[in-house]
């Protein structure tokens, strides 16, 4: 065997011995690890969790519906009479999965009521806007309107001058209502993927660094909150926190005029308009993070005494009594969205408050 045939082959050994040890590798993470996150068959994993790797936080859980009156929605509207309206996020729109994701649901349960959730992209005040302006309200005639959006959104959402004229005509809008679809899939990542990397690199790199990913918090409870054993911290979104500066008393002034605005249009048409921010995860267990560097978040504190022609929806004290008495998984742990407990909590105050 001369000199090439012997490099030819210790190249193809080393090769084979790469692949193995490659393979293998990402084999017994996978198995160990990473199909925890993508693998979970029919079992929903927060997006905190996805994105952050940090496996201690999963809280999988199949998505289903127990409740018995349920809302309506595009494939159940049947130009029936509608008592509320709702429009918003993915809040209102079954993101976070678990038992009886639509908050609606908990609100028609309680109310007993017609409950119509329109589900189109884009801001809920222009669409809402839109629906007046083309005399579609005014046909449909609903008791409310509820808009809702996650409290971080807001001042990016509202903030601005709105176009209060802009308009379609009657058919188009009875053309486009349920034109969009919010749509929740699973990202479908094979055995051997990049996460095999990250989950021990941030596993490490979240003991010194509480923002080690770019878009997740991870900061220390004093106690433990979610459902989870021994697990005494929280995941934060990134704008839960780095957008602290916008909620000020200027820029949610914006938002509550052009909120009144919007509700003495409504109320010409004897509709009333509740408006329902999502208290951020941060903002909510905030009193519960211990070596907590970063500020608190006024958003609630600022927009609650102001004057307004709403109806304010204030979801952070609808949910504090039950931290209080510590109630866990109020959100879920591994991600963004709150869990069926404060759907219920929240749509049984405001069906009271929706038809006084």
């Amino acid at each position: 065997m001369n000199m090439k045939e012997l490099n030819s082959k210790k190249y193809i050994q080393l090769f084979f011995t790469f692949f193995i040890i490659f393979s293998s590798y990402h084999l017994v993470m996978w198995t160990l690890y990473s199909s925890k996150i993508f693998d979970t068959g029919d079992r929903y994993i927060g997006d905190l969790a996805r994105m952050s790797y940090q496996l201690e936080a999963l809280f999988p859980r199949k998505t289903e519906t127990t409740i018995r009156f349920k809302h309506i929605d595009k494939t159940s509207y049947k130009n029936q009479k509608i008592d509320v309206i709702t429009i918003g996020d993915s809040f209102f729109n079954g993101g976070g999965g678990g038992l009886n994701p639509f908050f609606q649901d908990y609100l028609a349960e309680h109310s007993k009521k017609n409950i119509l959730n329109i589900q189109l992209f884009g801001n809920s005040m222009d669409i809402v806007n839109i629906l007046i302006n083309s005399g579609w309200l005014n046909e449909i005639k609903p008791h409310a309107v509820v808009i809702e959006s996650t409290a971080r959104e807001v001042v990016p959402r509202f903030s601005y001058a709105h176009d209060f004229n802009k308009t379609l005509t009657l058919a188009e809008v009875k053309g486009t209502l349920f034109s969009d679809i919010w749509n929740f899939h699973k990202q479908d990542v094979y055995f051997i993927n990049s996460a095999n990397y990250k989950i021990p690199f941030y596993s490490l790199l979240y003991n010194y660094k509480d923002h080690a990913q770019k878009s997740v918090y991870k900061l220390n409870l004093n106690q433990e909150m979610f459902s989870i054993p021994n697990y005494k911290n929280i995941l934060i979104y990134k704008d839960d926190i780095q957008r602290l500066h916008q909620q000020n008393l200027a820029n949610l002034t914006l938002v509550n005029d052009n909120f009144n605005k919007l509700a003495l249009k409504l109320n010409k048409l004897n509709i009333k308009l509740f408006f329902m921010p999502i208290v951020d995860k941060y903002d909510l267990y905030y009193k519960y993070i211990i070596d907590n560097k970063y500020t608190q978040n006024n958003f609630f504190d600022i927009l609650e005494p102001m004057d307004k022609k709403y109806n304010l929806v204030n979801t952070k004290k609808m949910l504090e009594p039950l931290l209080q008495k510590n109630i866990k998984d109020i959100f879920y742990s591994d991600d963004t969205h709150w869990s069926y407990k404060a759907s219920d909590e929240v749509a049984k105050k405001l069906a009271k408050d929706l038809f006084k």
